[in-house]
């Protein structure tokens, strides 16, 4: 067998188009491609595979090499000898694109990592480990692969070579042991070339774009030997990228004094930047080993169902028996949908109307059965059991939804549960059968299925409460029933797996800082809570011996709420900045007091010193010292239920204060008074900065780097808000799902900068409006479709916006009782063909003042850039000086500092509230009115001569009284801001205008006494828990 593979080896060596290159034509050359021989007289390609791509021989030497139709990709390559003895692939390579092109370049192909470019696509000496970087063994034939779009790529040689005259080369221990490498790691990098060289230096770039690492534009090496012409450096790696990000993405270019030309290579490993998944629980086939056989098991259980009683006693019950008293089936009611007809997609609405569904009478009536032992309960219970079903059978049938959300089916697997031992085998079968045909459909539609409205997201990446979260209490509710049992345990291991990853994912998220799922308050402090608890009552219900993971998200949920409150207006008791999908109508902030006691409820008896600070918060707006009082049903008296024939609409989840039998009455201490200025949460990319907690303190937002995409805008990277009695600056837009513009979307509606490339499209943006532009709720409204009918030539326009919804990096973040501090790199989510770099500085002097820096670096001097600030009512501007008012008393005033004589206009008002380049990106009328935070007004600064470079300057107060003596100077390297509070404080502030983001501040009393003076900081301060 040996001798027949060694023959095999040695006849491909033999036969392959590699050995027609110049072979050994020196002894450091294995072999070599310089474009001599490979075209034929006739014209057609000889040493190379495919028909895609066409090679030109050029006269001065080397070859071309392009897509043969310059619409379509092209494909080639060549087998060629790689070896240990001869590892270096070596080339000069000039490549020219056209808009959208890449290439890569090269591919060992199925053999290493595939190295490419695209946008700004450099040029020069490439110097390549193939053989230590691929997985190749000790010597071997591979074949070298090739793929360009709207590219061409001339080649002065290709060459495979011993020791190559120009040398770039990492390495690293974790390349050898881990295959990758992150934090902590050491890259030893080295540089060898002929000639004398000063102020060799390193920069990287990951898409088209430069990337810092350690926050560093270039790593400088040093020459250790001056004799031998050898640069090195041992970087620990602090930073690099907050994603994972492919070997062979990360080109290194070294340059240096008296090089000809630069030396490229590329970071053929994986890099990990350590945000590992947080593994909530043990494998899920070992836990469901663990699950009852006996009913009742959801949420509760024959050894628990005494405390529940117990607990009811307490809390009290007669309010809940009252209404399973009073509840009575009524077949009229119905309600209206829009359900699907058509074999084909995109299909057809249509109304239809179906039955309302009685999940929540049938929950209460089951729960009245187990606290009561009175079957005729159990008989109601079950009777609103074969409702709902009629109810999910029309739906199914006129192809529409059944909810929006799944907790109503999660009562129903409950309420059969609990009233399981009162049914004949055949009323189980047949339900539980019926059931599963059902709502398996419905688990398993996704978004686009043959059923209108169906919440078909996968889920555990957002809120996880529609149809997909039904799966695990479906295979829990029959499990070793003898009815189902193998569709059974699939469905309950496939939703185990669901509810694990959803947890794991809020946890990875969450880190110690408690943020839940999402930036978008609307979402994250509503219903996304129900899964984290509803699993981990489930666990307490359905396992033996139960140990309930300990979940930092639900632990400091707590600390994210509070830090998103803004103080409130009349009936509304607290408000929030508007993050995400936010319609901008009331800006009210869900009171998380149900959340927080059911987690309580859930873990103050596990965890008693975590709950400390979630239980400090729930006290402040209970009337009774008592926890266990909370619970009382005089305080959900009416709430969920009102003794008529039906549940309120939104009586979900009343089952809960049931099962809180565990909660403790924590000995709370007093409620320290917060003194932290500002929180940094690192996952959502956002920054929190206050001068305190009153109804009369400054509020800001700074936005970047977020991980998270759940209900996150894009667009709104390196955005800020601003509140001081009031909204001041502001994050403008509405939200309607099923309206065509996009308009949240855009940078246009953010506090951030648009870069003008006219040739830039958002084709998604195009689609999504031809998709909604006929929606039936508008297509016969003449005055609604003539707002469409205005905007849709404009359709895709990119209006100067970013492109991506994440890719943001926060650089720094520091605080301390005089100033915080941010900075903030936006520059990968905008389009690399008109961006070079955007970087945020955004600082909060205490109380009242606020320092914005923008170091702006387009492709062209062409594309206009713009720097947006966003009013709820009309500004004033005077000047370099715009005042606005936020109509509750707050006034802001805008120094406009940089860039020197700037172009300041003023956008607003009546039909140009959300105006762009060309088109008012309106909302229909309805809308229109109750989105009162939507925002009327902006400025919109831009220098007046053009410029590659530009760097914005505002100083923005909001204090009472003014700043005054505001002013800049500046000179090529730095920019200094300088101004006098109202209580005589002298402040400087200088920024870096090129090179690393960074500065100085100084800030002296009214007596001159200097109370700050120090850099501001290029590290991130790390925060956790719950802070001071």
């Amino acid at each position: 067998m040996r001798k027949k593979t060694l023959l095999a080896t040695a006849l491909i060596s033999t036969l392959l188009p590699c050995r027609a290159m110049e072979r050994k034509p020196d002894p450091n050359t294995n072999w070599i491609e310089t474009g001599n021989g490979m075209v034929k007289q006739e014209g057609k390609k000889a040493l190379w595979s495919g028909d895609t791509v066409r090679f030109t021989v050029q006269k001065d030497g080397g070859f071309t090499m392009e897509p043969a139709d310059p619409d379509k990709k092209g494909s080639t390559g060549a087998y060629v000898d790689v070896s240990a003895k001869f590892p270096y692939l070596v080339f000069e390579m000039i490549p020219t694109l056209q808009k959208g092109g890449w290439f890569i370049c090269p591919w060992f192909l199925n053999q290493g990592p595939v190295y490419g470019q695209g946008a700004n696509a450099q040029g020069g000496y490439f110097v390549i480990d193939a053989y230590q970087n691929s997985k190749l063994p000790p010597g071997g034939v591979v074949y070298l692969r090739f793929d360009l779009l709207h590219a061409s790529l001339r080649f002065k040689y290709l060459k495979m070579v011993k020791d190559p005259e120009y040398l770039l080369k990492i390495e690293a221990r974790a390349f050898t042991e881990k295959k990758q490498f992150g934090p902590n790691d050491v890259l030893e990098f080295t540089f060898k070339a002929p000639g004398r060289l000063e102020n060799v230096r390193l920069t990287f770039y990951a898409k088209g774009r430069p990337v810092r690492l350690n926050n560093e534009k270039e790593l400088f090496l040093k020459q250790e030997v001056p004799a031998e012409n050898v640069w090195t450096a041992r970087p620990e790696v602090v930073s690099f990228f907050q994603e994972k990000t492919k070997g062979g993405t990360v080109l290194v270019k070294a340059e240096a004094d008296g090089l000809p030309f630069p030396v490229f290579t590329y970071i053929a490993f994986d890099y990990d930047p350590g945000i590992k998944t947080v593994r909530t629980m043990p494998d899920v086939k070992v836990w469901l080993s663990r699950i009852r056989e006996e009913h009742p098991r959801i949420f509760l259980n024959k050894d628990t169902l005494p405390k529940v009683r117990a607990w009811a006693e307490k809390i009290g019950y007669a309010d809940l028996l009252k209404n399973a008293d009073s509840f009575q089936y009524d077949p009229s009611f119905t309600r209206k949908a829009r359900g699907f007809v058509g074999e084909k997609f995109p299909y057809k609405s249509v109304e239809v109307e179906v039955p309302l569904d009685w999940s929540d009478e049938a929950s209460a009536c089951a729960l009245a059965y187990l606290l009561t032992n009175d079957k005729k309960y159990a008989r109601k219970a079950w009777e609103f059991l074969n409702h709902s079903l009629d109810a999910y059978r029309a739906c199914m049938e006129k192809r529409t939804a059944i909810s929006w959300y799944g907790i109503g089916r999660i009562q129903d697997m409950a309420t059969y549960d609990w009233i399981y031992d009162t049914l004949t085998p055949k009323q189980r079968k047949d339900y539980i059968t019926e059931f599963f045909r059902i709502n398996k459909t419905y688990v398993n539609h996704g978004w686009y299925g043959p059923y209108a409205g169906v919440n078909g997201g996968a889920g555990w990446q957002s809120g996880f409460y529609g149809d997909v979260n039904t799966e695990f209490f479906m295979g829990l509710a029959a499990y070793k029933d003898g009815l189902c049992d193998a569709e059974a345990a699939k469905m309950l291991e496939s939703g185990a797996k669901r509810y694990v990853s959803m947890l794991d994912y809020r946890e990875t998220l969450s880190d110690d800082d408690g943020l839940l799922g999402s930036t978008c308050m609307g979402y994250s402090a509503g219903q996304y809570p129900w899964a984290s608890y509803d699993f981990l009552y489930a666990l307490r219900g359905a396992l033996k011996q139960p140990v309930l993971p300990k979940l930092n998200h639900l632990l400091y949920f707590a600390e994210w709420w509070q830090w998103n409150i803004l103080p409130g207006k009349g009936n509304v008791q607290y408000r929030e900045f508007g993050m995400g999908d936010n319609p901008r109508t009331t800006m009210a902030l869900h009171d998380i007091t149900s959340h927080l006691l059911t987690i309580l409820a859930v873990y103050s008896k596990q965890y008693p010193e975590e709950c400390i600070h979630t239980a400090q918060i729930v006290k402040q707006s209970l009337p009774s010292p008592s926890f266990s009082d909370a619970f009382r049903e005089d305080r959900y008296k009416g709430l969920y239920m009102n003794g008529g024939k039906r549940a309120h609409k939104y009586a979900w989840g009343y089952f809960r204060r049931f099962l809180a039998y565990d909660v403790a009455d924590i000995q709370v201490p007093e409620t320290p008074k917060q003194t932290t200025k500002a929180r940094h949460f690192p996952s959502g990319g956002l920054i929190f900065m206050r001068s305190g907690t009153g109804k009369d303190d400054a509020y800001a937002l700074f936005n970047t780097g977020s991980r998270v995409v759940s209900h996150k805008t894009r667009g709104d990277e390196n955005h800020f808000t601003i509140f001081k009695k009031g909204y001041l600056a502001i994050d403008s837009g509405y939200r309607d799902d099923s309206w065509p513009a996009k308009y949240s979307s855009m940078s246009l509606a953010h506090n951030t900068v648009l870069i003008h490339d006219p040739s830039e499209f958002f084709q998604d943006d195009k689609d999504f409006f031809n998709q909604r532009k006929n929606d039936y709720r508008w297509m016969n409204n003449p005055e609604i479709m003539k707002i469409i009918k205005a905007m849709e030539p404009y359709a895709g326009h990119p209006e100067g916006g970013q492109n991506k919804r994440i890719g943001g990096c926060c650089l720094a973040f520091s605080t301390n009782p005089y100033y915080s501090y941010a900075a903030g790199d936006a520059t990968d989510t905008y389009s690399p063909e008109k961006c070079r770099s955007f970087v945020r500085q955004f600082l909060h002097i205490q109380p009242d003042v606020f320092l914005v820096f923008d170091r702006v670096e387009s492709v062209k001097k062409e594309f206009r850039k713009d720097w947006l600030l966003h009013f709820l009512n009309e500004p004033e501007v005077k000047g370099n000086l715009t005042t606005a008012s936020s109509g509750e008393g707050g006034t802001l005033r805008c120094h406009t500092l940089l860039p020197e004589n700037a172009v300041i206009k003023k956008i607003g008002g009546p039909g140009k509230e959300f105006m762009g380049e060309k088109v008012n990106w309106d909302i229909y009328p309805e809308m229109k009115k109750k989105a009162v935070y939507a925002g009327k007004w902006r400025i919109q600064v831009s220098p007046k001569i053009p410029s590659a470079s530009d760097c914005f300057l505002n100083v923005i107060d909001v204090g009472d009284r003014a700043i005054s003596n505001v002013r800049c100077t500046q000179d090529s390297q730095t920019a200094t801001a300088s101004f006098d509070t109202p209580d005589g404080k002298k402040v400087t502030v200088t920024f870096r205008k090129t090179g690393k983001t960074g500065g100085n501040i100084r800030i002296t009393d009214s007596g001159g006494k200097e109370q700050v003076s120090k850099p501001l900081s290029t590290r991130i301060l790390n925060q956790s828990g719950f802070v001071p």
